[in-house]
């Protein structure tokens, strides 16, 4: 029953909600639909200038919640922080660390390179970071294992 209108419908009247015992909003969706078209037309001047602040302030949000998950993966994976990561970016004068790669400056994020012999798979102890290549660099130096005897058979 809708405890707005006091009318029983279908189930598939109703929109989700986790938060209550059976999963689903009080109010039907008729009734939701009716009480924000009402709610706009009397409100709709602080609706759209609330938008407008909300737009406005998005590029900052993102990048925020970008760099929070940024970090996050860096530690989760590697274990090490993002000042360890632009630390190392910075020795590297922003390019990948193979000396023979010709992609130069990278706009995009480098890979970090670990050595799998201590840590293998994806995650990294920290201590067995090496350095930061761009990506197909990472990929070829992975694609052989870090096998030198391969890498100069492919040469």
């Amino acid at each position: 029953m809708c405890t707005k209108c006091r009318n029983y419908k279908h189930v598939d009247q109703f929109s989700r909600n986790r938060r209550n015992k059976d999963g689903l909003h009080y109010w039907c969706k008729d009734c939701v639909s009716e009480y924000n078209r009402a709610n706009y037309i009397a409100n709709g001047d602080r609706i759209r200038e609330r938008q407008r602040l909300y737009a406005k302030d998005a590029p900052a949000r993102v990048a925020y919640r970008n760099a929070n998950a940024r970090n996050s993966y860096l530690k989760s994976r590697y274990r090490i922080t993002e000042h360890d990561y632009n630390r190392i970016l910075d020795s590297q004068g922003g390019l990948c660390a193979n000396p023979a790669c010709t992609n130069g400056p990278d706009t995009r994020n480098l890979d970090v390179d670990h050595d799998h012999r201590c840590c293998p798979g994806p995650k990294s102890c920290g201590k067995c970071v090496r350095a930061l290549l761009c990506n197909g660099c990472n990929v070829s130096l992975g694609g052989v294992n870090d096998d030198v005897e391969r890498l100069r058979g492919l040469i």
